[in-house]
């Protein structure tokens, strides 16, 4: 990234930075309501998403 500008680097870094954030809060959010641990969690998520019932709703961008 030599001759990439530090502004131009730094945005999208916090931007990914608070997505991750966000993700670990619901993912605690849930362990808690469902009373499970954040593995299991995890599995919840992975599972609903192999299934096909969430790949309507979201698009994964390349």
């Amino acid at each position: 990234m030599a001759g990439i500008p530090r502004q131009l680097i730094k945005p999208r870094l916090m931007e990914l930075d608070s997505a991750v954030l966000e993700l670990e809060a619901a993912k605690e959010i849930l362990a808690d309501v469902f009373g499970i641990r954040l593995s299991e969690v995890d599995k919840m998520i992975w599972s609903r998403f192999e299934a096909g019932e969430m790949g309507s709703k979201f698009c994964i961008e390349r």
